[in-house]
């Protein structure tokens, strides 16, 4: 009996310990992403701007490489902290890392970064479309 009973606890550990996915692979977070908009908050409402300069750009890696020329250009790689939150470092870590909060549509074609630590004192947030 007690070597039935420890099979069985054997089996359900086997069966509970499933491997998981990477989180970051199901938020189609990865890619290029154009830089479309932009919002800052003066302390009044606030509003989506389009942005005024072409080509800006960010990428997020399946390899854990950020690289941008739009925001955060000092940094080099992201992680997913949470399943909505990225967490920017450089390489050498002589900057302090950056975490945001992300949001993508449901189509995932639209992501919205919302830095959070630091975090903007009267709001600010990036929007950005998938490059194709």
């Amino acid at each position: 009996m007690r070597l039935y009973l420890l099979i069985s606890f054997a089996a359900l550990l086997w069966m509970a310990c499933k491997k998981q996915g990477d989180a970051t692979e199901s938020t189609g977070l990865y890619g290029m992403w154009y830089y479309k908009e932009f919002y800052i908050s003066p302390g009044t409402t606030w509003y989506w701007q389009p942005v005024k300069e072409f080509g800006k750009i960010v990428y997020f890696g399946e390899d854990g490489r950020y690289a941008s020329n739009a925001i955060c250009k000092e940094y080099e790689f992201f992680r997913l902290v949470d399943s909505n939150k990225i967490l920017l470092t450089a390489g050498d870590n002589t900057i302090q890392p950056r975490v945001f909060l992300f949001e993508l549509d449901s189509m995932q074609s639209t992501l919205a970064l919302y830095p959070i630590n630091p975090a903007c004192i009267e709001g600010c947030g990036y929007k950005f479309s998938r490059m194709k």
